[in-house]
């Protein structure tokens, strides 16, 4: 069973630290510091979805809050993980202590059961970084980034799955995006499993296995240490998730005769990779050049997305006619 990421609750008499949406805290998020009794905002944050918000509150009425996120980083001994602040305020004048206390226990809290093993804050930030922390719980990490230390955090089994090792041809950004897409990771192997059909991947050569759904044409697929190779796995895993699992045909370099020709075919319907944007009139022309060729009733063109900060699945597949 997945493990699950859990966002913890914790309460101290009628005041309550919890998760809310982006649409709780809108008309709060990035508060004049002149106007919170403690605050601290790194600057030229964009506000994302993938971020914890999290706000204390007592009958309902918000008396602080905090953003930021729990992410992966690179540590001078390998791959950890690190809790990112970007936003931590208080409005009530009333109790601050308490109100202070309770959020910031909450944000040690979720860094520990996240398996981070720091909080960061950037140096540059409007006021004083941790603001209501002792100094001297805070340590010097570079000229960028004050560090908080977070004792006892460990990482789960599913986050560790996705770091690579030493004898790995697959590294983090291809392991982490497989997981984020619905591959179930283990020590050997990266596998996508729906309605009777698989993906398989080799963690340490990168060789793909494709089910009976689909077939290749103009060689065998290289490893996925091959950006297109990634890409083209990626669309097989989007059609298998919208129940395309019959007459999957990827054509290889080789077997394109022309720039008509798509990276895959699914029945009548083509799907292009593009490296680049195309503008309204590249798109129309496109688009007419098929109708001319006369071979496809859609198609879709497929660009490669992927927050590598919070992760996501990313759906990107849909069908134009032609």
């Amino acid at each position: 069973m997945e493990e699950r990421r859990v966002i913890p609750r914790l309460t101290d008499g009628d005041y309550i630290a919890e998760s809310c949406s982006v649409c709780g805290i809108y008309d709060i998020m990035g508060t004049p510091p002149e106007e919170c009794v403690l605050h601290y905002s790194a600057p030229n944050v964009e506000y994302n979805y993938g971020y914890d918000y999290i706000t204390v509150s007592c009958d309902k009425a918000v008396l602080g809050y905090y953003i930021g996120v729990d992410r992966f980083c690179k540590l001078s001994d390998g791959w950890g993980k690190e809790y990112a602040l970007y936003e931590y305020a208080i409005f009530s004048e009333h109790e601050t202590e308490r109100v202070n206390a309770l959020l910031f226990r909450h944000l040690t809290e979720l860094a520990r059961i996240t398996g981070c093993s720091r909080i960061i804050c950037r140096r540059d930030a409007e006021n004083s970084p941790f603001s209501a922390v002792p100094q001297e719980n805070s340590q010097n990490d570079n000229s960028e980034f004050l560090t908080l230390p977070v004792p006892g955090a460990k990482m789960s089994r599913r986050d560790t799955l996705t770091l690579p090792k030493s004898d790995d041809a697959l590294g983090f950004e291809e392991l982490f995006f497989l997981r984020e897409q619905g591959f179930v990771l283990d020590e050997e192997k990266c596998l996508f499993k729906m309605h009777g059909e698989y993906i398989s991947i080799d963690r340490k050569t990168g060789a793909c296995k494709l089910s009976k759904a689909f077939s290749i044409i103009g060689g065998e697929l290289p490893p996925l240490t091959d950006r297109t190779s990634l890409y083209l796995v990626d669309i097989c895993r989007q059609l298998l998730s919208m129940n395309y699992r019959e007459n999957v045909t990827i054509l290889l370099k080789d077997a394109k005769s022309d720039e008509m020709t798509p990276d895959v075919l699914v029945d009548n319907i083509g799907i292009f990779l593009f490296k680049d944007n195309m503008t309204m009139k590249e798109n129309r022309d496109f688009r007419m050049k098929l109708r001319q060729d006369g071979k496809l009733q859609k198609y879709a063109r497929y660009r490669f997305h992927f927050d590598i900060e919070v992760g996501g699945e990313v759906n990107s597949l849909a069908f134009y006619v032609i």
